[in-house]
C-alpha cells in the first residue's frame, strides 16, 4: 500500500530545458523527480525570494558533491500537484521513459531523456545552470558538471 504514495526523490533548481525540435526554446525550471513521474516545472506558485534561497543552496551544496540527488523540505508533492495543473509544465510518466542517458559536453552535462507521449516520441534536455545573462532576453551563460548517474539510477529503479 506505501507503494502507492508518491514521494519527492529529487528537486533540481535554475535547470535548462529544451524540447528537441525546430523552433524550440530552452526555458528555466524546476526538474522534479518523483517515485512516479519526472517533471519540469517552468511555471510555478513559488515565491521569488525562495527559489533564489533554492538556488543558492543548491550551488553551495554542487561545491562539495556533484550528486543531483537533491532534496527541497520546502518543494513538496503538493505543491508540484498545483504546479502540474498549468500545462506549461511537462509532466512524464515513468512508465512513458524510453531512454535516459547523460552526456559530458565542453560547456557542462547534460540529461537526455526520451519518452512516448501523445502516440509519438519526444526529446527533452536539461542542464543545471551556473549563470545568466538578462540582456536582450534572459539565456544561460554557464552551466555546471554533475554527476547524472544518481538521478538516473533512482529513475530506473522506479521504472
Amino acid at each position: 500500500m506505501l507503494e502507492d504514495i508518491e514521494q519527492i526523490i529529487s528537486v533540481l533548481f535554475s535547470v535548462w530545458g529544451t524540447e528537441k525540435g525546430l523552433f524550440k526554446r530552452g526555458r528555466e525550471g524546476m526538474l522534479v523527480l518523483t517515485s512516479k513521474r519526472i517533471a519540469f516545472v517552468s511555471k510555478t506558485k513559488m515565491n521569488i525570494n525562495w527559489w533564489r534561497d533554492e538556488v543558492k543552496m543548491q550551488l553551495k551544496s554542487f561545491k562539495q558533491s556533484s550528486n543531483t540527488i537533491r532534496v527541497s523540505d520546502e518543494y513538496t508533492i503538493e505543491r508540484l500537484t498545483r504546479d502540474l495543473l498549468d500545462e506549461t509544465n511537462v509532466n512524464i510518466s515513468i512508465k512513458q521513459v524510453l531512454v535516459v542517458e547523460f552526456e559530458q559536453k565542453r560547456w557542462g552535462s547534460e540529461l537526455k531523456i526520451k519518452f512516448e507521449q501523445n502516440g509519438g516520441v519526444k526529446m527533452h534536455k536539461f542542464a543545471i545552470v551556473k549563470g545568466w545573462t538578462t540582456y536582450p532576453v534572459k539565456d544561460p551563460v554557464a552551466f555546471l558538471y554533475v554527476d547524472w548517474k544518481p538521478w538516473i539510477s533512482a529513475l530506473k529503479s522506479n521504472m
